[in-house]
């Protein structure tokens, strides 16, 4: 037995809203406007999403390169300040008139600047290698 192909009487018919009769103009423009509207939410939700995406990953980058400038920058100050090079310098000048002194002083005295020379060249090259990526 095959099924029944006969069409549908038109008072039997099932429509959509839409297509309903009493369906007015002004509502299939207010249908059309709401789902323009919310493609357009989505839009900006998706776009918004993967902006916030790449300005996360941006300031993960940024935030790694700062903590290395200011950890050389330390070493700068270390190497050079009080605590080493000046210091060293300092006692170089009031104690070494005894030359065993001296040795001392002087030793570590140029310790200190040859750390302090290679704290100065990793620093420039942070800086060189920073500059470099914002440059391109």
């Amino acid at each position: 037995m095959q099924p029944d192909t006969t069409p549908l009487p038109e008072s039997e018919k099932v429509l959509s809203p839409a297509q309903h009769p009493q369906f007015s103009f002004y509502q299939k423009k207010i249908l059309l406007l709401s789902t323009i509207v919310l493609m357009m939410v989505i839009a900006g939700m998706f776009f918004t999403y993967y902006a916030l995406d790449e300005l996360s990953q941006n300031n993960k980058n940024n935030d790694h390169n700062i903590t290395i400038r200011v950890q050389a920058l330390n070493n700068l100050l270390t190497f050079f300040g009080y605590g080493h090079g000046i210091h060293n310098f300092k006692n170089l000048l009031i104690r070494g008139h005894l030359e065993s002194q001296r040795k001392k002083y002087l030793s570590r005295f140029k310790q200190d600047e040859e750390n302090f020379r290679f704290s100065i060249d990793s620093y420039a090259s942070l800086l060189s290698n920073t500059s470099s990526k914002y440059i391109d």
